[in-house]
């Protein structure tokens, strides 16, 4: 269970830093102090379906946006990083690059949830 907070926690992490939000920020928008935002995104503490939904709300992605990659969770620690080492052993980690964060961050400034859907097909549709 604690991996599936760790993995929900830290989506809500890469999500706030891309657009830019503190922790105290988005603790303000949503009623509790920043440590339990800090405590949110280390999976110390579970985050129940109505904060979610807040969180969520907040940053302007579907709920089922944290979801994802919770299947990864089930898996070792020590086969996550095996399999990670091997498909980035000549990649830069593209989550912390600048490039890739001024991405995100340009990305989420669309408020159209429609809109930001065309553009990501756009973008699929050119990498392949």
């Amino acid at each position: 269970m604690a991996i599936r907070s760790e993995i929900i926690g830290g989506k809500l992490r890469t999500l706030r830093m891309a657009l830019g939000v503190s922790q105290t920020e988005l603790a303000e928008k949503t009623g509790v102090s920043f440590q339990q935002v800090q405590k949110y995104e280390k999976g110390i503490n579970r985050i129940s379906a109505d904060r979610l939904f807040d969180f969520a709300k907040i940053l302007g992605v579907e709920v089922e946006e944290f979801f994802k990659g919770i299947e990864e969770g089930k898996k070792t620690k020590k086969l996550r990083l095996a399999e990670s080492e091997q498909k980035n052993s000549l990649k830069p980690d593209i989550m912390t690059s600048k490039e890739s964060i001024a991405l995100l961050r340009e990305y989420y400034k669309i408020k159209d949830i429609d809109t930001r859907k065309k553009v990501l097909d756009i973008i699929k549709k050119m990498a392949s």
